[in-house]
């Protein structure tokens, strides 16, 4: 009884112990739940991020008008310190003027600013130093656009990048927003009002006219020459003109020359474009506004240095340069390379353009120009002086001074490692080949020259070309003597060509053979036929003779017959005939067989 009490007791006991167990753990897990989640609150950071823009989000201009947008970088949060991108245009629509990095945040450019109005591009890569850039606005650079055609334009990130200042170039750059710009086709602004009573007829009766310019005959293109000329013929009674040549398409004419004049000459204009716009007066009133553009450059491109990147004196047989100009006015055109006294080398003004790889060189001094021309072919010139030196020529370590005729010739050698070797083999008169091989990594190479030597006196030189392509001049000349040993030469020239020799005489032997069994079967078959010819002819005599001895005992019986009884006319002719006949006959058949037998020593056939 009182061990069941007991266990009551326990049993109740250790269930409170488990309910308490629970309950701590419970607590735990909630405590530590409670702190995770304080912990992630507490040390998560807000996201920071930058972007690129171009400012303003849209514009209008006018054609033949400028217009400026900046390149703006936004990073509020954290410091930047590196920005690059390329910014896309359509250059039917809109050509870039100039890059200005006037108060750019960027205080040095891994990439000069530059542009191409044939694709339509603007790149740039600047760096901000420490501190870095804070801030919403961050000018990086400000591109003037010049209106080319009526439309709609939009102005586009092809590409960027904004670096953290952190130390581990982290990118940050979140997004980035363009532009747009309204290009508008010029309208005429209304006339001054005259102070004299206004002409109520209508203007569309009024004439107008076309302006020309021998001097800058097209309107889309950019001339030195600032004093241009302007002529137009006067429609029939007219009364007057007034001209202006002015920056702005809407400008009113406001110079008046009466009577009218057909020809008008503006000397010492700037750069710039401008417009010389000019009205006609007839008894109709004045006629509507005519235009003519003229685009005016005498300022060369800015001045510019070539920089090679790798130094101006070095190994490399075709050194890279770097060159960049600009031009405010009409922008640079295209740049020719010019090399020594060679021919200059066109290259347009593209962002590709620069780095530019020179045409391949032989070691030497040179003196590079570049010329920037700009559209109204205004040029700067920049030179600069660059070397390239000539790499060491292979050394020979080992090869055979002398050896005789049938002996490999092996050189060795040392040079720069993986690079291509050249070995010329020569002898007092020509070169007999030329052989390549390649050093291996430590640059040693090995090589044997495939052609046979014989008896003489040669030499050989050798070049290496690295894996950069400069070349070595040379080494000097290295003699090799072939001499000719009568016993070795003999064997190597019996063991060379002893199946040569032996297939030829063997050759030789059958044709013999062939040719004398040939004679002697001739012979054989020659003898048998005249043997059995001149059996045949025995034959046909004996039997010609039997025939005749037959005949003629016909014959006589015949005769006989004639004294018992005469004999007929046709009996008679029968037998003078017959006997003709057969002798005929038998001449015939003797003459053939005659003619098939050889004639006797004594120069006289057979007698038959």
């Amino acid at each position: 009884m009182q061990n069941l009490e007991f266990r009551e007791k326990d049993m109740e006991y250790y269930e409170q112990s488990k309910s308490f167990r629970d309950f701590l753990v419970l607590r735990k897990t909630l405590a530590f739940a409670f702190l995770l989640f304080t912990f992630y609150f507490l040390n998560t950071t807000p996201v920071v991020a930058a972007t690129l823009s171009l400012s303003p989000s849209s514009a209008a201009v006018m054609q033949g008008e400028t217009v400026s947008v900046n390149v703006i970088v936004a990073s509020a949060d954290r410091a930047m310190n590196a920005a690059s991108g390329l910014v896309s245009f359509p250059n039917d629509l809109l050509e870039v003027v100039s890059v200005s990095k006037a108060n750019s945040i960027a205080t040095l450019w891994v990439e000069e600013p530059s542009f191409s109005n044939a694709i339509g591009t603007v790149s740039f890569e600047g760096v901000v130093l420490n501190p870095g850039f804070t801030g919403a606005a961050g000018r990086i650079l400000t591109i003037s656009f010049r209106g080319k055609s009526e439309g709609f334009a939009k102005l586009v990130f092809s590409s960027g990048s904004v670096l953290a200042n952190d130390g581990l170039g982290t990118e940050i750059l979140s997004g980035t927003s363009g532009t747009s710009i309204a290009i508008k086709r010029p309208t005429a602004a209304p006339a001054k009002k005259e102070s004299v009573p206004r002409d109520t007829s209508s203007r569309s009766d009024a004439a107008s006219v076309v302006i020309t310019s021998e001097t800058h005959p097209d309107q889309a293109k950019w001339y030195r020459d600032n004093s241009p000329g302007f002529s137009w013929t006067l429609p029939s009674g007219a009364l007057e003109v007034r001209t202006i040549i002015s920056e702005s398409p809407r400008a009113a004419p406001s110079i008046r020359y009466s009577p009218p004049i057909a020809e008008k000459k503006v000397t010492d204009l700037p750069d710039g474009t401008f417009y010389f716009l000019l009205q006609v007066r007839t008894v109709g009133g004045w006629g509507p506004v005519t235009r003519f553009q003229v685009n005016i450059d005498k300022t060369p491109p800015e001045k510019f240095r070539i920089k090679f990147p790798h130094g101006t004196v070095g190994l490399n047989p075709q050194p890279i340069i770097l060159f960049n100009s600009t031009d405010k006015t009409s922008g640079v055109d295209h740049y020719e390379v010019k090399v020594g006294e060679g021919e200059p080398k066109r290259t347009l003004a593209l962002t590709d353009s620069n780095p530019y790889t020179l045409a391949k060189l032989e070691p030497g001094s040179y003196t590079v120009a570049v010329y920037a021309f700009d559209r109204a072919e205004n040029v700067a010139v920049s030179e600069e002086q660059f070397t390239i030196e000539r790499i060491e020529p292979p050394k020979i370590t080992s090869y055979n001074e002398e050896m005789t005729v049938g002996d490999i010739l092996r050189i060795l050698g040392t040079t720069y490692p993986n690079a291509d070797v050249e070995i010329t083999v020569s002898d007092d008169e020509a070169v007999l080949t030329t052989e390549e091989t390649k050093s291996n990594a430590l640059g040693d190479f090995s090589i044997i020259i495939s052609k046979r030597l014989w008896a003489g006196e040669y030499s050989f030189t050798a070049r290496v070309t690295d894996d950069a392509g400069a070349q070595s001049p040379e080494t000097k000349s290295h003699m090799v003597k072939v001499r000719f040993h009568f016993f070795s030469d003999a064997v190597t020239f019996i063991v060379n060509y002893f199946f040569i020799v032996l297939s030829f005489l063997i050759g030789i032997v059958i044709i013999a053979a062939l040719g004398i069994w040939s004679w002697f079967k001739l012979v054989y078959l020659t003898r048998r036929m005249n043997k059995e010819s001149e059996e045949a002819e025995s034959i046909l005599h004996r039997s010609f003779k039997v025939l005749r001895s037959d005949i003629d005992a016909h014959i006589r019986k015949l005769h006989k017959a004639r004294a018992s009884r005469a004999l007929s006319g046709e009996e008679l002719q029968f037998l003078k005939k017959f006997s003709d006949d057969l002798s005929e006959a038998e001449h015939i058949i003797a003459k053939e067989v005659a003619d098939t037998l050889p004639v006797r020593k004594s120069g006289k056939a057979k007698p038959q």
